[in-house]
């Protein structure tokens, strides 16, 4: 008799089914890149256990400013504030996913970022807060409980799925100078996700999603202006600005043999940061300190393309999909236009007890 068997096996996916689980969710919103596409819905399958892994990058020397017209990179600065000519990123996804019982399941993220800076160069800019030209580092992590519904029964429809998460960021980034953050700046936050698709025809899937995230109030060391216009540093009590995403999809589920194509397209908006209360600090008592500045309000729009191929059906015993995908940056103000292109690898397990 054997106490636990592998239902499904080894996963293996590249591209979509992977993002389907392992997609950032709270650590997704930045304004110097295109947003990741959110996720599918959870399968309410007992014990089944994700684990997946996706990493992508991208490059830009552009930006569009608060009117949405497209700019060099400096053109979304104020005076003083470090100016790139190009920017670089590359960044890693690991995540992990736990279905419990009746549609309740667990998810955790674990965010990975290299951010690089090409010339940069400093306006009226304190020693102190010139933000380095690369930084490496782990992002903030998410963790949630969820929980999930698949239904089949129906007369018009292939199914209704529905998924809801609730969870906590937690603030693990390192906080370095400059707005190019691998994280939230320290900053605690309570996300929450809502997810629909409806199955059409055996063959399309319409979803939908909104998320958003509520960050709790820090103190913290701030560059900003004086009177003078000059750069200070100052010990604030800084509200950081809530930021929402809605998103709209169509997939195309083996439309050809294994192949599955995805489309999404998607709206974010952050609102702007702002201090509470602050002291000016002398650049001696801060001259050890990480030191940040304050993210302007800023919205994005993104279209995510998704490609994948699936050999389940060939050996359905080990459900292997391989695939890519590209965000493309198509709107917005105040954002760096930085596509992000890559892929994933994911395994499901579903753990069967006798």
């Amino acid at each position: 008799m054997k106490d636990a068997i592998v239902y499904y096996g080894a996963l293996v996916l590249l591209g979509a089914y992977s993002l389907s689980n392992g997609a950032p969710s709270a650590d997704n919103l930045f304004f110097y890149r295109a947003s990741y596409f959110p996720g599918l819905t959870r399968l309410d399958v007992k014990s089944l256990t994700s684990i997946d892994i996706m990493a992508g990058g991208g490059s830009s020397t552009r930006a569009r400013n608060a009117q949405g017209n497209k700019i060099t990179l400096c053109g979304i600065y104020q005076d003083g504030h470090a100016c790139p000519e190009k920017f670089n990123l590359s960044e890693a996804f690991l995540g992990f996913t736990q279905n419990i019982v009746r549609g309740v399941f667990l998810y955790a993220l674990l965010p990975f970022r290299s951010i690089k800076r090409e010339s940069v160069y400093h306006i009226e800019s304190a020693d102190s807060a010139k933000p380095p030209a690369c930084q490496q580092g782990m992002g903030d992590a998410s963790f949630y409980i969820g929980w999930t519904l698949n239904y089949q029964d129906t007369q018009e429809l292939d199914f209704i799925d529905l998924t809801g998460k609730i969870g906590v960021l937690a603030p693990i980034a390192l906080t370095t100078p400059g707005v190019f953050s691998l994280g939230y700046d320290q900053h605690m936050g309570i996300p929450f996700t809502f997810d629909i698709a409806l199955g059409l025809y055996d063959w399309l899937t319409i979803g939908g999603h909104a998320s958003a995230v509520h960050f709790l109030d820090k103190e913290r060391h701030v560059v900003t202006c004086n009177d003078t216009r000059e750069l200070t540093i100052v010990r604030a009590s800084v509200h950081r600005g809530p930021q929402w995403l809605a998103a709209g999809y169509m997939q195309a589920d083996h439309f050809f043999r294994g192949f599955s194509l995805l489309l999404c397209f998607s709206c974010a908006n952050k609102y702007a940061d702002h201090m509470q209360s602050c002291r000016e600090q002398s650049k001696a008592e801060c001259s050890t300190q990480s030191t940040s500045r304050l993210i302007p309000a800023w919205s994005m729009q993104t279209l995510n393309f998704l490609l994948e191929y699936d050999f389940t059906r060939q050996n359905p015993t080990t459900g292997l999909r391989l695939g890519a995908f590209y965000n493309l940056n198509v709107g917005g103000r105040n954002i760096v236009t930085t596509g992000v292109g890559g892929g994933a690898l994911g395994i499901e397990v579903q753990w069967l007890f006798d």
